[in-house]
């Protein structure tokens, strides 16, 4: 009995740790921005200490699981750690800022999947539907007032406002996160669990269900983003195509495309929705005409960025620049070091090789390719089996894991979660 209760502690413990990360993943913008804005810069890698202090937890009771693409992420940070010191830029700090993401955040990735169960990610889910409706409402506001405005001030309380270039004199609202790039990521996820729940109505109150519904395509405007447009429709289609393996979940994913058809349709009729409907649009065409439409966003951004970063990756420094030296806080702390030139964050492809070189950026690369790939595969055989979860979330979280950009800490985050909670999904039973 005292093995079973303190096995029991342990996960506990741990799974309240992980749920605290995900809080602070939500909601540390809002603490940056409104609620502790003096300490908005420690408050950046917040979710840092508490990742150590489980894993190490972890380990001295040996939850933690060893896996090849574990291995050798962390034997990548810990040869490219003193190689940057030695052949790099030099600065600890920043090497310390770029090495977490391989020795601290990547293997977080895995104790979500050891600890957490399926359970547990349907739970987060839940919790994600119960704040959609307001995340949303707060978006609206932040849409329609002045980028001085205290619900649109940025991180540290800049009074120039967290907004960024819309259409129309308006701005792309950051909901409770500290860039725009937030919003798209959280409404991504709960468009998934959308999905996920009207293939399993069991799993959710479905008064829940419908309102979440209704406030995940009303954020399609609102968010003025084109990459959540992109993602709710991969999502939509993700849902359709598992749907084809069983007839009652055909019936239910077509009656949840045509409820949100309806809503899209009807919510035209409120002023609010109709504007941020024809600001939406305008940005969709102005974008399109400088970037180039879904080429510009899918195949030229995402694809051909990366594409860029693979073919010229041995024109770079074979060791790199040294780690943490194409993000935004490793820039600002080198300052005019001359010695490391501007590294493109388009790409996090890119940032990786020219960080670490060829060998071991490439390494990392294919560490996160092939996890990615395998997560895929995995999540349709056990959909094809009737399991959905998997599948649906690795709608959004194939490109989180594969290419999301690392080197902007809240994007971190959603990747690592992503990749964790695909992978606790499995987990029919943890204990």
């Amino acid at each position: 009995m005292l093995s079973v209760h303190t096995t029991y502690s342990v996960s506990s413990i741990l799974k309240k740790g992980i749920w605290l990360y995900l809080l602070l993943l939500i909601f540390e913008g809002a603490l940056r921005k409104w609620v502790l804005p003096g300490l908005s810069d420690p408050l950046l890698v917040i979710r840092d200490p508490i990742a150590i202090v489980l894993l190490i937890f972890a380990v001295y009771h040996k939850v933690m699981k060893w896996n090849w693409y574990l291995f050798l992420m962390v034997l990548v940070g810990m040869a490219a750690l003193p190689l940057t010191m030695i052949l790099g830029h030099g600065n600890l700090f920043v090497a310390l800022f770029g090495a977490r993401c391989f020795l601290v955040q990547f293997p977080f990735l895995f104790l979500i999947g050891t600890v957490f169960d399926k359970s547990d990610v349907e739970k987060f889910g839940r919790f994600i539907l119960w704040i959609t409706p307001l995340m949303t409402l707060l978006i609206i506001w932040q849409l329609y007032s002045p980028q001085s405005a205290w619900v649109n001030r940025g991180v540290g309380g800049d009074e120039s406002g967290s907004g960024f270039s819309g259409a129309l004199g308006y701005f792309r609202p950051s909901a409770v996160f500290s860039f725009t790039s937030g919003t798209t990521t959280f409404f991504s996820l709960a468009a998934a669990y959308v999905v996920y729940f009207w293939l399993s109505t069991d799993k959710i109150d479905r008064r829940l269900l419908l309102v979440a519904s209704v406030f995940v395509v009303i954020a399609i405007p609102v968010s003025v983003s084109r990459a959540y447009l992109f993602q709710f429709i991969i999502t939509i289609v993700f849902g359709l195509f598992v749907s084809l393996t069983s007839a009652r979940a055909m019936l239910r994913a077509s009656l949840a495309v045509l409820l949100m058809l309806l809503a899209f349709v009807s919510l035209q009729q409120f002023a609010f929705f109709k504007t941020s409907t024809t600001i939406f649009l305008a940005r969709f065409s102005g974008a399109n005409k400088t970037e180039g439409g879904l080429q510009g966003v899918i195949v030229d951004r995402f694809l051909g960025e990366n594409y860029q970063s693979l073919v010229y990756a041995t024109e770079k420094p074979l060791w790199g620049y040294g780690l943490g030296a194409g993000t935004h806080a490793g820039r600002k702390l080198l300052g005019n070091n001359r010695t490391v030139p501007f590294i493109s964050s388009e790409g996090d492809w890119n940032r990786m090789t020219s960080e670490m070189g060829p060998i071991l950026g490439l390494l990392a690369v294919g560490i996160r390719i092939s996890l990615g790939f395998s997560l895929l595969f995995r999540s349709w055989l056990v959909a094809t089996r009737g399991h959905f979860l998997p599948w649906i979330l690795m709608s959004f979280g194939f490109l989180q894991v594969t290419v999301a950009y690392w080197s902007q800490p809240n994007q971190l985050g959603f990747s690592i979660v992503m990749g964790g909670l695909v992978w606790a999904s499995f987990n029919q039973k943890n204990h």
